[in-house]
């Protein structure tokens, strides 16, 4: 019994019973995960999917299926490599073609001379040179100049001189383009930057996000591709001081890795056109924005800047009669200057002045073209619009024989109000700098140019517009570093040859420039460049 007992217990189909630990166990074979494990889970195929669309998005953009970039935030970020490898080419990368001229250059540098030129578009050497679009070819900025002699002196060296400055960086940008430079084993670099400070930089992290493909698309799709173009001047930020600051900062950061390399570099103070009669407001930085320009408004704008005031006439009428919508802010004010250079002081140009500018600025620039140049200076001192005032008393000053009185007051003129122009501030910034540390050489082209031009203040003689020059100008410009580079013994290692420098008004021809006009007169060359020919 008791066996057949035992035997009963053990084949009972009676359901088992459960203890506590046994019904936990059974519990958690069965449970969901949990909400932390769920939520790593989502995160990482989000991420994964972001990842790859990313890539796709950038893969798109690299063979041109797909633009990310605003066009007012093109050249105010370095978003991608400027350049990229291709085979035994070092290329303009497709991103960089967007803002930098076409360059390419060996991928084994061997034994040859390499100089790549950094900056805004004055060191491109706008608007001769520019990177709108990928082009080949494009002559008349310093690098061209510097590109012909050199190759001319150096015929046994295999020279690469590489322009990867572009319009409207600011330093910020150009730091980053020098870093990347750095790593392609360059002999010298010459950097010309500053005509374009006045935005303080953006947050780290939205430097970095703006790396991804990804996020420029979308924000490109949130925010609109801004058809509307911005100023020609760069927006100012009123914290001059923290601009300032700022610009040091990436200046030394470009000294400090060119030295960490053992690269020499060429510093350049920037040429300032202090007689510069530009009236664009945008003096903070929610400055006034410009329409889309071309046709009349563009050409009657760019014949003013140029300093034909005869040939801006009928392009600024036309523009004025045209669409409001597409008038930029300062074309009444430049119709009514020109008028006034040319010698027609009616009612109607004065009476713009004053509605434009203020009737105190109107009235010293009344009195300025009456020829009452001591009148106009006393009345524009009244004036609360002082860096217009400045301008204008820098003007009266030249009239009346005080050429030192003038300079000053036009470069006040410029500290306050640059308009695309360095500030005087920001050259003796670079003069520092280029002092303080080995292996760092300076080249004053704001001495040079005030040297080259009448009573010591650039003006058109030198310049275009506001801050880019004649081909002469830039020609004269790089005969300067030419020189600093043989003082400097910064040249290629092969001895020079003996020929005089290769003609200016053939290499004109050559590289297909407009003629000189009869109106231009022949520049006399500073003392320290005197064995280069500076005359156009």
């Amino acid at each position: 019994m008791v066996g057949l007992g035992a035997r009963s217990r053990l084949v009972s189909t009676k359901p088992p019973t459960y203890g506590p630990d046994s019904h936990s166990a059974s519990v958690q074979e069965h449970r969901e995960p949990s909400l932390a494990r769920r939520i790593a889970f989502t995160a990482i195929i989000v991420v994964s999917v972001l990842w790859v669309a990313n890539r796709g998005v950038e893969w798109s953009e690299r063979r041109g299926y797909v633009d990310t970039q605003r066009p007012a935030e093109t050249v105010q970020f370095l978003d991608e490599p400027a350049f990229e490898l291709d085979g035994h080419t070092f290329r303009t990368s497709s991103y960089g073609e967007g803002t930098l001229v076409s360059s390419e250059f060996a991928a084994n540098k061997a034994d040859r001379f390499r100089v790549f030129v950094l900056g805004g578009s004055f060191a491109m050497g706008t608007p001769y040179v520019n990177g709108e679009s990928p082009q080949h070819g494009m002559e008349g900025g310093i690098a061209s100049w510097l590109q012909a002699h050199l190759s001319h002196r150096f015929p046994q060296s295999t020279l690469e001189l590489v322009n990867a400055a572009a319009g409207g960086q600011n330093a910020r940008r150009v730091r980053e383009i020098a870093l990347e430079v750095l790593e392609l084993e360059p002999d010298l670099l010459l950097v010309a930057t500053g005509n374009n400070e006045g935005n303080l930089d953006p947050s780290l992290v939205q430097a970095e996000l703006r790396k991804l493909g990804g996020y420029r698309l979308l924000r490109k799709l949130l925010l609109g591709s801004a058809s509307k173009s911005g100023s020609w001047f760069t927006q100012q930020n009123p914290d001059t001081s923290a601009i300032a600051n700022q610009f040091r900062g990436h200046i030394s950061a470009i000294l400090d890795a060119a030295q960490a390399r053992g690269v020499p570099v060429l510093l350049c103070t920037l040429p300032v056109h202090l007689s510069y009669l530009g009236f664009e407001p945008g003096h903070v930085i929610t400055g006034t924005q410009w329409p889309p320009m071309g046709g009349p408004c563009e050409d009657g704008l760019r014949a003013f800047e140029a300093g034909d005031y005869a040939g801006s006439l009928g392009p600024l009428q036309l523009c004025i009669d045209g669409p409001a919508a597409h008038q930029p802010p300062p074309v009444r004010s430049y119709l009514a200057l020109a008028k006034l250079e040319l010698g027609q002081p009616d009612a109607g140009p004065l009476e713009i002045l004053e509605e434009e500018r203020g009737e105190c600025i109107a009235r010293g620039i009344s009195s300025y073209y009456r020829g009452k140049y001591r009148a106009a200076r006393k009345s524009l001192r009244r004036c609360d619009e002082i860096a217009d005032a400045l301008l204008w008393i820098g003007r009266a000053n030249r009239k009346l024989g005080d050429p030192e009185a003038a300079r000053n007051a036009m470069a006040q003129s410029v500290e306050l109000v640059p308009r695309n122009r360095t500030r005087p501030s920001f050259n003796a910034i670079l003069r520092e700098e280029a002092t303080e540390r080995p292996g760092v050489f300076l080249v004053d082209l704001e001495r040079a140019a005030e040297e080259l031009s009448p009573d010591g203040i650039p003006g058109p003689s030198l310049f275009l517009d506001y801050s880019h020059m004649h081909w002469w100008g830039y020609a004269a410009m790089a005969d300067v570093v030419l020189a600093k580079m043989r003082e400097f013994g910064l040249e290629p290692a092969e001895p020079p040859t003996l020929a005089p420098p290769p003609d200016r008004r053939s290499l004109a021809r050559a590289f297909r420039l407009p003629p000189l006009p009869a109106s231009a007169h022949p520049l006399p060359p500073p003392a320290t460049i005197s064995a280069t020919d500076l005359t156009p």
